[in-house]
């Protein structure tokens, strides 16, 4: 399963790395609906189970939460309800896919510090986020 790898100092670009939030919000620069930013928040967080990297504390229901998440992202198509949640996020399907089976195999950088809480509160904001 993936891990997060933290980076002290820049972003995502300056480690060469990116995280699932990173591609979410690069993947819907247009203006979003508020079922579009349901949508993509959903696959968020499955995207973020499946790395290990959600609020989860313990190993057991973490380690449960990746299975789950490792099952919505690569059973058959149509088996769940994956492909909905993309369509009504405006994402391509086959695209996110291929980015969880990237974050799955290769972790992803994790930007620590202000200027990466700053840059997440920014993204919020322009998503219309809490």
């Amino acid at each position: 399963m993936c891990q997060p790898h933290r980076v002290q100092h820049g972003g995502p670009s300056a480690a060469g790395g990116e995280t699932p939030e990173s591609f979410l919000f690069r993947e819907s620069a247009a203006p979003r609906s508020p079922e579009q930013r349901l949508a993509a928040a959903k696959i968020l967080v499955h995207l973020q189970d499946l790395c290990g990297s959600g609020p989860v504390e313990s190993k057991a229901y973490r380690t449960q939460y990746q299975h789950n998440a490792s099952r919505w992202f690569f059973n058959p198509p149509g088996t769940t309800d994956f492909e909905i949640w993309c369509d009504t996020a405006g994402f391509d399907p086959e695209t996110v896919r291929q980015k969880a089976r990237h974050f799955e195999r290769h972790g992803f950088v994790m930007p620590v510090g202000k200027a990466a809480t700053l840059g997440r509160i920014a993204r919020a904001k322009k998503w219309g986020l809490p």
